[in-house]
């Protein structure tokens, strides 16, 4: 009989493990409780960063090197670019540790044409940009964006068409029996052999038992023209991440302008999935950024746009099977940097229902009790 697997959530992480499980042959049943492509989470919007060498460890490091020739792939086989490569600038006053954490693994796994450069030299190669001489960074050219809305799009219509049944407005419960596992939603019961569970900052909702130490924070995201009326051109302007002042970053957009926004944003905590519309405190915060760092950037957003951390109080993320429930598995690919690994959960999520250990997965594994492992 074939293994019929179900997941919850479809965003990144739930679309890449459908689309992934329904091409290995395995029926799949993938529920999302609001419409398909929502806006009420984190895996949403024009872009997100795509950065080879992540600050945040070798073992995101090593998720970055699986990702980068899939999203290659992906844009072949969608025939569009998900992936963007603009390059992208990690930079921040001198002896930052963030910087210097990125340029560690820049040189363990060397790429062609990463440079180390100060701020002299960002300005001069990057004119829009105007930072302190003196800062550090480390520049690479395989870093970028990604886009979101259009990447869910193609992994829902791969899934489909592998023969997965998604459903949308499918809010759903979860009940473990000695037989299997049941998913109660409106109209309907699912059961299955496997249930992974990428719920974003549902997820302890639907699993209360593991205490997951997971937060939501509000970050508001804003969209800037440039002043002369034209837009930005290809290579004009590379992903940035500064480290200072909670963490501004941004990107260019497909569109022609600039989005950026504050790591830490305000720091305000929500429910998940709370609506909210942005307000002038967030319009004096993300304008900051343009204002103190760019050169004929407009100094008020066009647009701002809401967006939700689901947060790990030990900011890693979690891939692993539940320690007490027989055949369910969590992903929380969170803290606001997950989508850029989109194309490594569905393959870990392989790895799993295969039973082959991934030890790209393994830094990401739960102690029993619910507590995330440090190491």
């Amino acid at each position: 009989m074939q293994t019929h697997i179900a997941v919850i959530g479809m965003g990144i992480a739930g679309s890449s493990i459908a689309a992934a499980l329904a091409r290995r042959g395995y029926r799949v049943t993938a529920v999302e409780q609001f419409a398909l492509r929502h806006d009420r989470g984190s895996s949403h919007g024009d872009t997100r960063i795509f950065r080879r060498f992540p600050f945040e460890g070798p073992e995101y490091g090593r998720l970055a090197a699986r990702s980068l020739p899939v999203w290659k792939q992906w844009n072949r086989d969608a025939g569009e670019e998900l992936l963007v490569q603009c390059g992208g600038i990690d930079a921040g006053p001198p002896g930052s540790a963030a910087v210097a954490a990125a340029r560690c693994l820049s040189e363990l796994h060397p790429d062609p044409g990463n440079r180390f450069i100060d701020g002299a030299e960002i300005n001069h190669s990057f004119p829009l940009l105007e930072v302190p001489p003196d800062w550090e960074a480390v520049y690479q050219p395989s870093s970028g964006y990604v886009r979101p809305d259009a990447t869910l799009k193609f992994l829902q219509e791969r899934a489909r068409d592998a023969g997965a049944r998604l459903l949308e407005n499918f809010p759903a419960t979860v009940e473990a029996t000695g037989r299997g596992i049941r998913i109660h939603g409106p109209g309907e019961t699912i059961e299955c052999d496997t249930l992974f569970v990428a719920a974003g900052s549902w997820l302890p909702s639907l699993l209360p038992e593991l205490r997951l130490p997971l937060s939501v924070e509000r970050r508001v995201m804003g969209w800037f023209r440039l002043a002369d009326g034209r837009k930005l051109v290809p290579g004009e302007l590379p992903v940035f991440i500064f480290h200072l002042d909670g963490t501004w970053y941004g990107m260019p957009t497909p569109e022609g302008t600039l989005k950026a926004g504050n790591h830490s944003h305000l720091g305000e905590k929500i429910e998940a999935g709370q609506a909210g519309e942005p307000c002038t405190a967030d319009e004096t915060l993300i304008s900051e950024c343009v204002k103190r760092y760019f050169n004929g950037i407009e100094g008020k957003p066009f647009r701002m746009k809401q967006c939700i951390y689901t947060i790990n109080e030990r900011d890693r993320f979690i891939m692993d099977w539940h320690p007490e429930r027989p055949g369910i598995a969590i992903f929380s690919c969170c803290s606001g940097h997950g989508f850029k690994y989109g194309p490594v959960y569905g393959e870990i999520a392989v790895e799993m229902m295969e039973g082959k250990p991934s030890p790209d997965s393994e830094p990401f594994a739960l102690k029993r009790g619910g507590a995330v492992t440090t190491d």
